[in-house]
């Protein structure tokens, strides 16, 4: 196979991703070495196959690993291209490593040419390229096999002195690693291994680190931070260098603000404390960063580096630098970003004394007033950010000075905040949780939650229909609180109930945070005292409140408060409020022998039926102010926006001979598709000898005359029973109102066109019918009378009348009816179609 084909096969392996497969064949190797060796092919592709024969060798069975390294080497002797010897170092070094065959001769040979390359002279023809790449591969080649070219560091050692060039830098890495494993003590002995042993002397290791320190101008900063640490290492690890080798380094970087060579100024300052710098240089250095971290041309990452180095060296360090000396150096200014604010506020902080030591005067006024521009601009913003920020601030503050004055200040600061800005309450929460888990004994968390619930129970009605959601979540906190009183708690619930529909609409939100209070209430202060005042909440939000799921669950509370002990109701409130199962805690609740989880969920027929009701009366309401109209479109506008609902009322009471009394009573009735859902009915309790009335709000969607069945659901004796009560029946006729009031005549002589031309409307169901009546139209006008009297409009002309009907679904039915011999010619325009076949049934049973 020629070399062409050899190279499009292995392109196409690359492309199908079954390379690695192949390279298990010997042969597949074979043909790699093959295309190195072809003058013909471009050193581009030649670099390819280098880079997938390094990374696939080790996958091949049965290979040997010399040979390969040979055909390489004799690839490299014949090469002039500087890119592919290059690769070539890197693919013979990485092989030689991988198969941990550096002591071979094949090695050996490969080392020299590599040494021969680095040792030569600055103006040999050697490219600088292609000695950093050998720099490089000798480094890789000591650090896996210390020792390795220890016989050659002098040769090394002089190219590198020479070498000015921008390969200093991987010379320096060369030298540093030889010289760290010399200091280590390895030393190549013979062919087969390296011992240890210590017949270097001192002067030639401080020679060596001296060389290398002495061209720092020629590193990059990541190059300098290599080859320093480094050098570090070998300066701790040998006690006859002096740390002062850094200091001519360190002098000339000290003013600097690239923040990768500070960086490394201050390392070398902490790890060698006391033995580099003196006591002004330090200072020097300190201000240094003072100054960088006041820099306003500063990106803030920048800055904030500079506050954490402050923060290692006057904090953390063993070393007293006399921190208090530095304190209104960290003084927030006014355009300090707001994460640079937050660190100088917390380096004053730790230079000020605790205020539990000294009179809190003086420095307790400096702290608060420290934080003046961060409150300013809370205070004309309202921004979250600013204000989490503060309040990190002021938890650094109160963390470390304690004092009874210092917390009677951030009082005063936190009502004040809270007074204008209520939204900022949940930031204010967080900061109570803290101080409470990390200074338990403080009586700061009592006092700040007492001020809180005292703002919150002064609020006016206009905030806090505004608010409500942040104020409970205070009342949510002080409601676990057994030293702060429940009255004033219970107070404020009560007007939110009774303002519910008017603070937000009776909303979810609004009722579920009212019962996480509740429940908070129930289980800290029991139910003792509370027994009337929590059950005169939860019995209004189960009778009156608008959202199911709220109501649902104020029965639950209520049926809890009125049927178990104190005891118990806490016992279950706190471990339905963790990971318990919620069965396994309500059986507890339950008489003995009824504890089995089934009958927790399970609902038992009644029967007999222990409660019935009776019909009243059913009638369609339609309350919204006449008004004249241009045309139908406006008309159905105004109509869209009324309140015409069917209200169905009866007689609940219970069965003869049954029960003296019932509680925790649910109405429910059937959802269908052509009417709202109709919500449930809660009543508390119905003794043997009363009576309740209720009224089911319906409101169809489509005039269809429905049947929705209905049942109860009750509580006896821990059980829950439900009993089926009569269906309610909503006919035609209970859908209907007359037309609005007005001119009925005219609006039913502009509606009867709209409804029978096609082209008038193209969005509404209209439809046009006539059914024929065998009665004469007195006989019909007299049966019509008996039900629809009431929508019976001015007669035409003689012989002749009509009839207009307003729908509780927001349609219309219009009757033209016509005299003719013996029968009445009834025609009939609607705008839903849905009303015909119920239409044709009313009229021919009359």
């Amino acid at each position: 196979m020629t070399c062409e084909n050899i190279v499009l096969q292995l392109k196409g392996d690359i492309e199908r991703g079954s390379v690695q497969r192949k390279f298990s064949d010997k042969s597949y190797i074979c043909d790699i070495l093959k295309v190195l060796h072809d003058s013909a092919i471009a050193f581009c592709q030649k670099q390819e196959f280098l880079v997938l024969l390094e990374e696939q060798t080790s996958l091949s069975h049965g290979i040997d690993i010399e040979e390969v390294l040979r055909s390489l080497k004799e690839c490299l002797e014949g090469n002039k291209d500087v890119l592919f010897s290059c690769q070539l170092l890197s693919t013979m070094t990485s092989l030689m490593i991988q198969f941990e065959i550096l002591t071979t001769d094949i090695c050996t040979s490969i080392i020299k040419i590599l040494t021969k390359a680095v040792t030569s002279a600055v103006d040999s023809s050697e490219s600088c390229y292609y000695k950093s790449c050998c720099c490089q591969c000798l480094s890789q080649i000591e650090e896996w096999k210390p020792g390795t070219l220890w016989a050659d560091r002098e040769y090394i050692l002089k190219s590198f002195r020479q070498e000015k060039s921008y390969i200093h830098q991987d010379y320096a890495t060369l030298v540093t690693k030889i010289v760290i494993n010399g200091v280590c003590g390895f030393h190549q002995t013979d062919e087969n291994g390296f011992l240890r042993q210590q017949s270097v002397e001192p002067q030639e290791f401080r020679q060596m680190v001296s060389i290398i320190m002495e061209n720092p101008e020629l590193y990059t900063p990541s190059g300098l931070w290599h080859v320093v640490t480094s050098v570090k290492e070998i300066v701790q690890n040998n006690h006859n260098i002096s740390p002062t080798i850094f200091k001519p380094l360190m002098l000339h970087h000290m003013s600097t603000m690239d923040p990768v060579i500070l960086h490394l100024i201050i390392f070398i300052m902490v790890e060698f404390e006391n033995e580099i710098l003196t006591e002004k240089e330090e200072s020097q250095i300190i201000g240094s960063l003072i100054r960088g971290l006041d820099h306003p041309s500063l990106v803030p990452a920048q800055r904030l580096f500079f506050a954490h180095w402050l923060k290692q060296i006057l904090m953390d360090s063993e070393k007293d630098y006399g921190i208090k000396k530095y304190q209104l150096n960290f003084y927030p200014r006014v355009f300090d970003p707001l994460d640079c604010q937050l660190s100088k506020l917390m380096l004053l902080n730790s230079c000020i004394p605790r205020l539990s030591e000294l009179p809190s005067d003086m420095n307790g006024a400096l702290l608060l007033a420290s934080v003046g521009y961060l409150h300013k601009l809370v205070w004309h913003t309202g921004n979250h950010r600013a204000v989490v920020v503060l309040f990190r601030a002021l938890f650094g503050m109160y963390q470390r000075h304690c004092s009874r004055s210092f917390s009677q200040d951030i009082n005063r600061f936190i009502k004040g905040l809270i007074s204008g800005f209520p939204h900022f309450i949940p930031h204010a929460l967080d900061f109570l949780e803290c101080l409470r888990e990390t200074t338990s004994d403080s009586s700061m968390y009592l006092e700040i939650l007492n001020l809180l619930h005292s703002q919150v129970t002064s609020t006016t009605s206009e905030d806090l229909a505004k608010d409500y959601q942040y104020f409970l979540q205070v009342m949510r906190k002080v409601s676990l609180q057994k030293e702060i009183s429940p009255h004033a708690t219970i107070k404020f619930l009560n007007h939110l109930v009774q303002n519910a529909a008017s603070i937000d609409g009776s909303s979810w939100i609004l009722g579920n945070g009212i019962l996480a209070v509740c429940h908070n209430l129930l289980v800290c202060h029991g139910t003792k005292q509370l027994y009337t005042d929590i059950g005169d909440i939860l019995f209004n939000m189960m009778m009156s409140y608008d959202d199911m799921d709220i109501q649902d669950r104020a029965l639950f509370y209520y049926s809890l408060l009125t049927s178990a002990t104190s005891n118990k109701i806490q016992e279950f409130l706190k471990k339905t409020s963790g990971t318990q199962n919620f069965n396994q805690t309500i059986s507890t609740l339950l008489p003995e022998g009824k504890s089995d989880d089934k009958s927790c969920s399970k609902i038992l027929q009644a029967n007999p039926p222990v409660l019935e009701w009776h019909r009243n009366a059913v009638t369609t309401n339609f309350d919204k102010e006449q008004k004249e109209f241009e045309d139908i479109e406006s008309y159905y506008d105004w109509l869209s926006s009324a309140d015409i609902s069917i209200k169905a009322s009866y007689k609940i009471q219970l069965s003869k001979y049954e029960k003296e009394k019932v509680q925790a009573i649910s109405v429910n009735v059937e959802s269908d598709n052509n009417f709202e859902a109709v919500k449930g009915i809660q009543l508390a309790e119905i003794k043997s000898k009363d009576s309740l009335d209720v009224t089911v709000h319906m409101k169809p969607k489509f005039p269809i005359p429905t049947v929705f069945r209905a049942w109860i659901e009750f509580t006896d004796n821990m059980l829950t029973y439900r009993n089926d009560l009569e269906e309610i029946n909503i006919s035609l006729l209970d859908m209907m109102v007359p037309l609005p009031e007005g001119d009925q005549l005219s609006l039913f002589n502009k509606l009867w066109p709209y409804f029978t031309n096609p082209e008038s409307n193209t969005s509404r169901q209209c439809v046009q019918s006539i059914k024929i009546v065998h009665k004469t139209l007195e006989q019909f006008s007299e049966r019509m009378n008996q039900f629809c009297s009431s929508y019976k409009l001015k007669d035409k002309e003689n012989n002749q009348s009509c009839y207009g009907m307003l729908l509780a679904s927001g349609h219309h039915l219009l009757l033209l009816c016509q005299g003719k011999e013996e029968q009445t010619n009834v025609s009939i325009a609607t705008d839903s179609y849905h009303m015909l076949p119920f239409v044709d049934t009313f009229l021919t049973e009359l």
